[in-house]
């Protein structure tokens, strides 16, 4: 009768967040996590976290040897505990450490910090948000009281201010450009928040997979008063983040990773020099379901770089700007993007988030189905469309996708956004 205890726990913390920074902090919960990373064989970098925080408290007289542990334990190739760093920030750090001691000067003591954020990041955005939607999770708070749900949690109100964020207008589908706001909410619905709930959870003794599904918890009122659900999908590829964004999109290999796609053919491209953003613009038909007509758009789409955040999102979002397009099928509205996440020049974390406008109601189960469906046919087509860009050796390819991002780096050699500010 675990699982009948478990669903009466999912009600008791629906609406708490439960912090990352707190398995740092509560000696039980770091223990559980920790369990639960060794099972996963993830803990390298969980080491790394509280290694580096240890040698950070450390003063100049004591750090040298901390940080030579450190180096030769995760940072070195080939070290007992490696973990995944990018070949520069890797020879930046050893070259720094291994010369201040030569000197016998003082090391910086901020000499990790580019590394200790993707590691904090990840794990925070990756296994952290599997971990607290795990059973494993859930069996570790079972027993345990109210009082101590608090002291790891907080209680948060994330529908309301979800449902403030995502409130589209037909306005915002009449547009000629991809807006901040737009970019904005694929960064904010990319990180986590109670507002989610999984697809699958993660039973006790089994391997976590790669790949990993969500659906917004409530559905929200969007254009035309109709339903809006929220999906993400995520997951690790086997390449750096440019390349991923390479491989998306070369035309010459498809659209294997945007399961239901049927066509997506070129429409021109759009230099909006006074919006910010260029955009490209595309016809897009997508099958829903043999017994249904395609569904299709104008879509548009940019390609931007975050460069606190260290990732490429790809953002498109329908328009019925554009009369001279005449498509065929029923006309949908939908927004969504992708974003590439750095980890290293051969491992990367995505994040596709939708912004399905439901014209007709669909049972909870249903859409679920089809959104499990969906998250595993996307890892799939990445994973397939990553290899037929490594036998090209991820050659840039031409087009109007990856003009965008060519010109938005152009503009803006270093921006983020503030996703808050919604």
């Amino acid at each position: 009768m675990s699982w009948l205890k478990n669903d009466i726990l999912r009600s008791r913390i629906r609406d708490y967040t439960f912090e990352f920074d707190k398995t740092f902090e509560d000696d039980l919960l770091s223990k559980d996590f920790y369990k639960y990373l060794k099972a996963n064989h993830n803990n390298d970098s969980y080491d790394f976290l509280k290694s580096t925080k240890k040698y950070i408290k450390l003063g100049p007289e004591s750090n040298k040897g901390a940080a030579l542990e450190i180096v030769d334990k995760f940072i070195r190739h080939n070290s007992p505990s490696e973990i995944n760093v990018d070949f520069s920030s890797r020879t930046r750090i050893i070259s720094t450490i291994e010369n201040s001691v030569s000197q016998n000067i003082e090391i910086p003591s901020n000499v990790f910090d580019s590394v200790y954020f993707i590691v904090y990041r990840e794990l925070r955005s990756d296994a952290f948000s599997r971990y607290i939607r795990s059973e494993v999770f859930y069996d570790f708070l079972q027993e345990k009281s109210d009082e101590y749900i608090t002291q790891i949690a907080q209680f948060s109100d994330t529908d309301t201010s979800y449902k403030s964020a995502i409130t589209f207008g037909n306005e915002d589908f009449c547009q000629t450009t991809i807006t901040d706001k737009d970019i904005k909410l694929v960064l904010r619905l990319s990180e986590d928040s109670s507002s989610w709930q999984s697809i699958k959870s993660t039973k006790k003794n089994e391997v976590e997979k790669s790949m990993y599904g969500y659906i917004s918890k409530k559905c929200y009122k969007g254009p035309d008063n109709f339903n809006i659900k929220l999906a993400k999908f995520t997951g690790i590829l086997p390449c750096s983040a440019r390349e991923a964004i390479y491989a998306m999109c070369d035309g010459s290999i498809g659209r294997k990773w945007d399961a239901g796609s049927v066509r997506c053919g070129d429409l021109g491209f759009i230099d909006n020099e006074q919006d910010s953003y260029s955009v490209s613009l595309h016809d897009h038909y997508a099958s829903i379901s043999k017994l249904l007509s395609h569904r299709s758009s104008v879509v548009m789409n940019t390609i931007v770089y975050d460069s606190v955040r260290k990732c490429y999102s790809s953002v498109s979002k329908t328009t019925n700007a554009f009369e001279e397009f005449e498509l065929e099928g029923v006309k949908i509205k939908f927004y969504c993007g992708i974003t590439f996440y750095e980890i290293s020049e051969n491992r990367c974390r995505y994040a596709y988030v939708i912004y399905i406008i439901l014209v007709t109601k669909i049972h909870e189960i249903m859409f679920l189905h089809a959104m499990k469906k969906k998250a595993e046919g996307t890892h799939q087509g990445l994973l397939e469309t990553i290899e037929l860009s490594r036998a090209k050796q991820f050659q840039k390819p031409g087009g109007n996708f990856l003009k965008t991002l060519d010109l938005f780096e152009q503009r803006y050699p270093s921006k983020t956004w503030d996703i808050n500010d919604l």
